[in-house]
């Protein structure tokens, strides 16, 4: 019981807004997994998210360079905190 007491005070601290329904700590940290889990990003939002940058206004007369865009992209992958 002490673990779940654990659980139901970490989720009510950290997680905002957290508990948004009543149900058991487990069964809300559960839920919030599987929430976790459907949220995704590939490899081609962030490159696009990247070349977006060459849009902005302060970019627009600047000539893209790919390479570094597809750097951007791998160094950004490598500081995500899940799998893409």
């Amino acid at each position: 019981m002490k673990q779940i007491d654990k659980l139901a005070n970490f989720i009510m601290a950290e997680v905002e807004g957290e508990p948004s329904i009543s149900e058991g700590a487990g069964d809300t940290a559960i839920r919030i997994i599987k929430k976790l889990q459907k949220q995704s990003i590939s490899k081609d939002d962030i490159a696009g998210a990247v070349a977006r940058g060459w849009c902005h206004k302060a970019n627009e007369k600047k000539t893209m360079d790919t390479d570094l865009a597809f750097a951007i992209v791998d160094e950004i992958i490598k500081i995500l905190p899940m799998k893409i």
